[in-house]
C-alpha cells in the first residue's frame, strides 16, 4: 500500500505523474532531437554552396563571374570556420551547470524550507530516491545545454542563409525540374530546422492532452503554441530575403516582356496603317506571349509542393489540437463558473 504524503503519493500514482512519465519518454527523443538540428546546422554551407554551383549556370558570362566565384568561396570559406567553432558547446554546457545547481539550490532545497511544500514530493525528489533525482538532474543539465547550443547555431544558421542570400542574389530559373527554381534545396534544409521543434511539440502537446491536472493546462498550451509559432518562424524567416529576391525578378521579367509586347503592339498599329506585312510582329508578340505566360508561373518561395506539404502537413493538425484544447478549457471553466 502507497504512502500518501500530502496531495502525492510516494509511489506514483498522484495526478500530475503522467506528465513526469512524459518527460521522461522525452528524453528518449530529445537526443534524436538535437542530434537533427545539429546535422541540419553542419549543412549549410554545404547546401549553400550546391546552390551557388546550380545557380551560377545563368551567370558564366558575367563580366564580373570570377571574382563572384572567388567571393562566395571566401564566404563559404567563413560559414564553415564559423560553424566549427566550439564556443556554443561551452556556452551550453555553463547554462547546463547553472540549471543543475539552481534545481538543487533554490528548486529543491525550497521545497523543504517551505512549510506549506515541505509534504509535497514527486518521483524525482531527493528525499525518495537520491539515484533517481540525480538521474533526473543530468537531464536537466542536458536538456538546457542542448536546447542553449541549438539556439545559438540555429540563429548562426539562418544568419547564414540571409547574409548569402542579401550579398549574392539568387535568380530563379524560370523552368527549373523542382518547381521552385531551382532553389528548393535550401528549402529543405530549413525545414530541417523546424522539424525537431514541431517533434517536440508533438510530444509536449501528448503530455498536456493526457494530464489530470487543469490548473497550468491553458499556460502549457499558450506557451506550446508559441513554440509552435517559433518552428514555423524558423521556416520561414531564413527563406524571407530569397523569396523577396524570388518575388522581384519575376516582377521585373514580367515588367520587361510587358514593355516589348506594348511597344510591338504600337509598332503593329503603324504597319496595320501603312498597310505592310505584319506576320514577323504577330510571330513575336505570340512568342512573347508565351514567354510571359512561363515567366507568370515561376514560384516565388525557394521550396517544392513536397517540402511545403510536409511541413503543413506537421504544423495544422497541431495547431488546431491545441487551439481545440484551449477552447474547451475556456468553455468548461465558464460552464464550471455558470454552475
Amino acid at each position: 500500500m502507497s504512502e500518501k504524503i500530502g496531495q502525492v503519493r510516494r509511489d506514483g500514482n498522484a495526478p500530475g505523474f503522467v506528465q513526469d512519465y512524459f518527460y521522461t519518454i522525452f528524453q528518449f527523443f530529445w537526443l534524436p532531437f538535437a542530434w537533427l538540428s545539429v546535422r541540419a546546422f553542419y549543412l549549410v554551407p554545404k547546401t549553400l554552396s550546391n546552390l551557388w554551383e546550380q545557380n551560377a549556370i545563368g551567370h558564366e558570362n558575367a563580366p564580373d563571374a570570377l571574382t563572384l566565384n572567388i567571393l562566395i568561396e571566401r564566404y563559404i570559406t567563413e560559414i564553415n570556420q564559423k560553424m566549427s567553432k566550439i564556443w556554443p558547446w561551452n556556452v551550453g554546457i555553463l547554462v547546463g551547470l547553472v540549471a543543475m545547481v539552481y534545481q538543487v539550490l533554490v528548486i529543491q532545497m525550497g521545497r523543504i524550507q517551505d512549510n506549506d511544500m515541505m509534504y509535497m514530493m514527486y518521483w524525482w525528489d531527493w528525499r525518495i530516491s537520491k539515484d533517481i533525482y540525480i538521474a533526473r538532474l543530468l537531464m536537466v543539465g542536458l536538456d538546457f545545454a542542448l536546447l542553449t547550443m541549438i539556439v545559438i547555431k540555429g540563429g548562426q544558421s539562418i544568419k547564414c542563409i540571409r547574409t548569402f542570400s542579401t550579398k549574392f542574389k539568387l535568380i530563379p530559373q524560370v523552368l527549373h525540374p523542382d518547381k521552385a527554381g531551382g532553389l528548393a534545396s535550401v528549402g529543405r534544409l530549413c525545414f530541417s530546422f523546424a522539424f525537431p521543434l514541431l517533434l517536440g511539440a508533438i510530444l509536449l502537446l501528448s503530455s498536456f492532452l493526457f494530464h489530470k491536472e487543469t490548473e497550468y493546462l491553458f499556460i502549457n498550451l499558450l506557451v506550446l503554441l508559441v513554440h509552435v509559432f517559433v518552428a514555423i518562424l524558423t521556416f520561414f524567416y531564413p527563406l524571407n530575403t530569397i523569396h523577396s529576391n524570388m518575388k522581384n525578378f519575376k516582377e521585373s521579367t514580367l515588367n520587361r516582356i510587358s514593355l516589348k509586347i506594348n511597344k510591338i503592339i504600337s509598332e503593329l498599329d503603324e504597319t496595320v496603317e501603312s498597310r505592310s506585312d505584319t506576320s514577323s510582329h504577330h510571330d513575336n508578340l505570340e512568342n512573347l506571349n508565351r514567354y510571359y505566360q512561363t515567366v507568370e508561373k515561376t514560384p516565388v518561395w525557394p521550396f517544392d509542393i513536397k517540402t511545403f506539404s510536409q511541413f503543413i502537413g506537421t504544423v495544422l493538425p497541431i495547431t488546431l489540437a491545441i487551439l481545440g484544447k484551449m477552447i474547451e478549457f475556456v468553455i468548461t471553466k465558464a460552464w464550471s463558473a455558470g454552475g
